[in-house]
Formats: C-alpha cells, sequence, structure tokens
C-alpha cells in the first residue's frame, strides 16, 4: 500500500556548481551523494540500497512509492539534523518477471542522458500509468536480459533547479580495485533539454549489479559467522546487517 507524506514546508534544492560544470574535468562538481549502504535479505529474495545526499540536496518530501509489485521507493527528507535520503527495496525475482520481456528496454534516464557507466545493457523501464504523486513520479529499471541490473529513480519536481538541462552526475560506490566496476551507482539529474522530446523534470537514480552485491554480502556474512564463533558478534547477527561505502568517485555526463 502506498503511503506518502509532505510536511508542508516548501521544497527547495540548493547546489552549488562551478562555471566549468559542462567539462568532465571539473574538479569542482559537488559531489551530491555522501554514502551508501546496501542489505541483501538472509534467502537472498530482496536486495535494498539506501543513499544519502549531501547538503547541497535540501528536499522536503518523504514517502514509500510502489514500484509495480515487485518493490518499493522510498525517499526521506532532509532535516537540520538529517540528510535527504532515497533508496529502493527490490525483489530479484523480477528477474524471471515474464511480463517485462514485452516491454521495450532503454539506454537513457527520465532527461534523455544515457545511463550511467558501467551500464552498458539496456534497461527496461517500469513505472506506472499516470505520476501518483503531484511532487514525486516513480519508477523502476531491470535488466531483463543481462539479469544483473535492478534501479529505481523518482522524478522530483524540487530538482527541477539543481542541475542544468540534460546534465547528470554518477557517483559510484563499491568499486572493484581489480575490474574497476561499481556495483552501486546512483545519478543526481537535470530537466530534459528543451525540443529534445523527453519530459523530465529532475530526479535521482540509483542501480545496484544484484548479482555482484549479493557476492559482498555472502563474503562479508561468512566473515561475520567466523567471529560469531569465535564469540566476537553475537550469531543472531551473522544474517542482518548493512554495509556501507563512503567514497564515491563522481563522473559527469551532459545530453549532446
Amino acid at each position: 500500500m502506498r503511503t506518502y507524506k509532505n510536511t508542508g514546508r516548501a521544497l527547495s534544492v540548493a547546489v552549488l556548481v562551478c562555471t566549468s560544470f559542462f567539462s568532465a574535468g571539473c574538479r569542482d562538481a559537488p559531489r551530491l551523494v555522501e554514502k551508501v549502504l546496501f542489505s541483501v535479505s538472509p534467502n537472498l529474495e530482496f536486495i535494498t540500497v539506501e543513499i544519502d545526499f549531501g547538503p547541497q540536496l535540501k528536499v522536503d518530501i518523504q514517502g514509500s512509492f510502489p514500484i509495480s509489485h515487485y518493490g518499493e521507493l522510498f525517499l526521506n527528507p532532509w532535516t537540520e539534523v538529517s540528510p535527504f535520503s532515497a533508496g529502493f527495496r527490490l525483489n530479484t525475482n523480477v528477474f524471471n518477471e515474464q511480463d517485462l520481456i514485452r516491454l521495450t528496454p532503454t539506454t537513457v534516464l527520465a532527461n534523455g542522458s544515457t545511463l550511467p557507466l558501467p551500464i552498458n545493457t539496456a534497461l527496461v523501464e517500469v513505472r506506472a500509468p499516470n505520476p501518483i504523486h503531484d511532487a514525486v513520479d516513480p519508477m523502476g529499471y531491470v535488466d531483463i536480459l543481462g539479469k544483473r541490473w535492478l534501479g529505481a529513480a523518482a522524478e522530483v519536481a524540487a530538482l527541477e533547479r539543481a542541475l542544468p538541462e540534460g546534465l547528470s552526475l554518477a557517483h559510484d560506490f563499491f568499486v572493484d580495485s581489480v575490474t574497476g566496476r561499481p556495483a552501486v551507482v546512483v545519478a543526481v539529474y537535470g530537466p530534459a533539454p528543451k525540443g529534445s522530446g523527453y519530459e523530465a523534470t529532475g530526479g535521482v537514480a540509483f542501480f545496484g549489479d544484484a548479482a555482484r552485491l549479493i557476492e559482498l554480502w555472502r563474503e562479508r556474512r561468512d566473515d561475520r559467522a567466523v567471529r560469531a564463533r569465535a564469540g566476537l558478534i553475537s550469531a543472531g547477527s551473522v544474517a542482518e546487517f548493512k554495509i556501507v561505502d563512503r567514497a564515491p568517485k563522481l563522473k559527469v555526463r551532459v545530453v549532446k
């Protein structure tokens, strides 16, 4: 069941950008994401990804929004003591959802900018026929072909002025030291360029490599099991934990 709450204060976004923002080499491009946490249910059925955004994004909206019948997207508002945060809880069984095979995959975000690397395959976009809330339009993404990537996104009216038109900032987390591939990618994007054929305002999107996240979770679970046997942690906490990364790598992309 969908629930949402708008606290009544004005939605606001304050983002500082440098004058050469459209250059991928811009050293002053804002890091809009501070950390990412993820967890996997013990039966591997659900993956939960939580994102804490930086102090530049002061979005005052709270809610839990269904993504079809395979999960939900959630938003928590910025306050003086806590950041704006968002995330998803998605069912990994969606990879086997036959109804999704009939949908046309996409290689772009809602504003027309390409999906952030290393997502190099088209994803099926799942969204309600009509926006379910006037301030938020949630959607899901499924790698129905490769069965690796799961994602969610929210077009948030308050983010329309957060970034210039056609721009997206992608933040990589849980980057493999050998391959350089991230297990989580978070993108903050601006509105679609006028005349581009897209109608997005601004939004946030986050994607998780399900296979890699499960692998990381199993490694941590096995380590915790060893520590539990040694009496260093309680046995009940072996399979119930979150893994955090606070060191994003930033990429800038512009719709041409």
